[in-house]
């Protein structure tokens, strides 16, 4: 940490990309797209790449606000103020100087590859917030130094800390690893434009020869929790009547048998660099395909080439996104045939589906969501458009001086009450 620091001020660095707070209309989750920074990976908050991220049917890719960060910490916007008669030039000039928002904290400065500060804004609605009267968003791409500036006291908290750093801060007495379930997920998409998986019989099949608890801990090292969908158990909607089981090859078997692939075939499947959970995910299932004879050749693409000449375009691919804060624009956009993701990503088509989320959206209650998402997790399984195993867990690590901070299922950076001591 700066040695001059005053004990108020707060430096932080982030793991990966992280998704930016919604706003009245954005579910989170944008994109994660990765999310961008699943939020691009091995990017910290502060990070000056600049990720795609759009937002569609409520539920685009995982935003990225450009204050040159590949995150931002709650409640400091990117909304500069526009006036409809200024001429152009008036605009550009407004848009390259600081940005404006309303919330705790106000921009500072921005050191490009290195980081980005933030001071309090002593006018904030709410009163006493903030309590720390700087924050420091360091740059640092490489999970080694993140680790390390963590341990030495360089900085006092990691954001979206690595699953290999996990169990090393777990023994170190003076870091709190702070972990919260969410609706992030990976999963691998199946394109339902390209053959062989234009056949839903093959697609099922390829989701009966997944394990799920076991793609947890080859992913995730166990910090997730196997699903049937991105509606993550715990949630009042999860369909507890279905039962995450063992794999069901013989049903598989059968199943690309009656779809002519009765000795099996040969998939090519891409995983973008970088994004080392959606790596691993897709290690386990060329290994988990290889009962039904299906033979799969691993391809890692870099991120820029995998946005643009694999994602919606290739038929077999490892891809994910983070959590949004309505059960509608999480499932919605990826599995109504006019969503806006599922066009770009994977081409599902079932008119029962759509009859199921039309009826989600009009339903008057509770009980009638309930049953209609619940109805939505049996045909995802009965008809998959990819395998969605697992759902992530957002996990942090502070230094002990670091108080009231508490993780964020929307993976958040939430500073307001946070205080240092």
């Amino acid at each position: 940490m700066d040695r001059e620091r005053r004990p108020q001020d707060l430096d932080l660095l982030s793991a990966q990309r992280r998704q930016v707070p919604s706003r009245p209309r954005r579910r989170c989750t944008g994109r994660h797209h990765d999310g961008a920074a699943h939020p691009g990976q091995g990017d910290g908050i502060g990070n000056p790449r600049q990720l795609r991220s759009h937002r569609q049917d409520g539920g685009g890719r995982r935003q990225h606000r450009a204050l040159h960060t590949q995150g931002s910490v709650r409640g400091v916007g990117r909304h500069l103020q526009r006036s409809a008669g200024a001429d152009r030039s008036a605009r550009q000039a407004r848009h390259a100087g600081p940005p404006i928002g309303s919330g705790p904290f106000k921009f500072k400065s921005f050191v490009p590859g290195d980081r980005v500060e933030l001071e309090k804004f002593a006018g904030y609605y709410v009163p006493g917030v903030p309590q720390i009267d700087q924050v420091v968003l360091r740059i640092m791409p490489e999970s080694a130094a993140r680790a390390a500036a963590l341990e030495t006291g360089e900085v006092d908290l990691v954001w979206d800390l690595p699953l290999e750093s996990i169990d090393q801060f777990k023994k170190n007495p003076n870091v709190v690893v702070d972990s919260v379930a969410t609706s992030t997920w990976d999963g691998i998409i199946m394109n339902g434009a390209h053959k062989p998986f234009d056949d839903r019989r093959v697609r099922r099949a390829v989701l009966l020869a997944v394990d799920k608890p076991a793609m947890v801990e080859l992913a995730l090292f166990g910090q997730g929790t196997p699903t049937h969908t991105m509606i993550p158990p715990g949630h009042p909607f999860y369909n507890n009547d279905i039962k995450i089981g063992k794999p069901d090859l013989v049903t598989a078997r059968k199943l690309l048998a009656e779809a002519g692939y009765p000795n099996g075939f040969d998939l090519t499947l891409y995983t973008p660099v970088g994004r080392p959970t959606r790596e691993r995910a897709g290690l386990a299932m060329r290994e988990m395909l290889k009962p039904l004879n299906v033979r799969v050749d691993i391809q890692r693409v870099p991120w820029d080439k995998f946005i643009n000449e694999i994602e919606g375009k290739a038929a077999f691919y490892a891809d994910g996104f983070y959590s949004r804060p309505t059960i509608d624009s999480s499932t919605y956009p990826w599995f109504h045939s006019n969503g806006s993701w599922n066009t770009t990503l994977w081409n599902y088509k079932n008119a029962e589906m759509d009859r199921v989320l039309d009826a989600a959206r009009a339903a008057r209650t509770e009980a009638e969501l309930a049953a209609d998402y619940k109805k939505f997790q049996v045909l995802a399984l009965e008809d998959p458009p990819g395998v969605i195993a697992y759902v992530l867990n957002h996990i942090n690590a502070y230094r002990k001086n670091v108080k009231g901070f508490q993780s964020s299922p929307m993976m958040w950076l939430d500073l307001r009450k946070v205080t240092v001591q």
